[in-house]
């Protein structure tokens, strides 16, 4: 957060939790500052660089990777997914099935 303060004069951090993180930075850009390895103990890993995203709790966000949505959200089954929109995944959203 602070790097991108000081360098584009905006936070472009969005979202991180224990083993990832989500910002509107270039991943070689984040790599100056964070140690980036998807297996490695202790280091950060690169989940994906999306185009568009929502995030709206901890373990739950929607990101647009290469044209597709991808749905990270604790607690929802698998099964509840295809009835997902950008217009409907907030809080309070609800599936049956």
């Amino acid at each position: 957060m602070d790097y991108s303060i000081k360098k584009y004069g905006e936070n472009k951090y969005v979202y991180s939790d224990t083993d990832s993180i989500h910002c509107l930075l270039s991943i070689d850009e984040v790599r100056k500052f964070c140690d980036i390895d998807d297996f490695e103990l202790g280091k950060w890993k690169h989940e994906s660089t999306f185009t568009k995203a929502r995030f709206v709790r901890s373990k739950t966000y929607i990101e647009e990777i290469d044209g597709k949505i991808n749905i990270t959200c604790a607690g929802l089954p698998p099964s509840c997914y295809d009835f997902v929109t950008w217009e409907n995944f907030k809080t309070g959203f609800k599936c049956s099935g």
